[in-house]
């Protein structure tokens, strides 16, 4: 199987599930609502740029807060859910169909807060073009103002049957994934079986995530000039923070 880019995977299989997968908006909005409490410091009428929004975990209670949000994504299925999201819980959120390098080197006003959570920094073509996007962000950045970056590191190999990862079941529909490690990128492959009529059905589908060290993202957001913490947070993530 080819892999396909990260646009064409989500249309194809992965935003339909998406949110069942990460059990819910509720849960991710109460879990949201309070880690962005406490980290970020900007008055909450200041503008946010949400890169890679997906149906809203961040977006939604980051709005709630007061938060003036610009959320991107190229997922029309996930910007569909996201509107429907926003309206179930009298939000306004504005949205943009794009590819997020595209959007925040071109978008015209600087932000307090930029996010890029939810591995989406992985979706890029590759590390220069991780680099490049943080460049932009720092430029769009205010001073002082904060952006904050979760990602899955896989610079590390996995081997043997940790390859294969059981990532969310019900008596009715079973996800799961498996990693094909190269040496610039891991390539997933996601398989949803579902029981209907009688019988399981399944879909497959697999995208490229490039391999992001932390030790290099650090050295190079340092580079770029800013200041920065990370930590692994509760989903086995790498939570990176950085501020301007």
């Amino acid at each position: 199987m080819h892999p396909t880019n990260s646009k064409e995977h989500y249309e194809q299989l992965l935003a339909a599930h998406y949110s069942w997968i990460f059990g819910g908006l509720d849960a991710q909005f109460k879990r949201n609502t309070t880690l962005f409490s406490e980290i970020f410091s900007a008055p909450h009428q200041g503008l946010v740029i949400d890169l890679g929004c997906g149906s809203g975990f961040q977006s939604l209670p980051l709005a709630s807060m007061g938060y003036n949000i610009q959320a991107v994504d190229n997922s029309p299925t996930l910007l569909k859910e996201l509107l429907k999201n926003a309206r179930n819980k009298s939000l306004t959120i504005s949205y943009h169909d794009d590819n997020i390098e595209n959007f925040i080197r071109q978008y015209p006003l600087q932000a307090d807060i930029i996010i890029c959570m939810g591995d989406t920094i992985t979706h890029l073509a590759s590390i220069a073009t991780v680099e490049a996007l943080l460049k932009d962000a720092y430029d769009k950045l205010k001073n002082n103002g904060q952006m904050v970056i979760t990602y899955r590191d896989f610079s590390s190999v996995v081997k043997g049957t940790s390859k294969f990862i059981p990532v969310k079941s019900t008596e009715h529909k079973i996800f799961s994934c498996f990693l094909e490690f190269h040496s610039e990128y891991v390539k997933v492959n996601d398989v949803v079986q579902q029981w209907s009529e009688g019988a399981w059905q399944h879909e497959i589908s697999s995208y490229k995530k490039v391999h992001l060290p932390i030790e290099q993202l650090v050295n190079f957001c340092h580079a770029i000039g800013f200041k920065s913490k990370h930590s692994i947070n509760s989903d086995g993530m790498t939570q990176l923070e950085l501020l301007k």
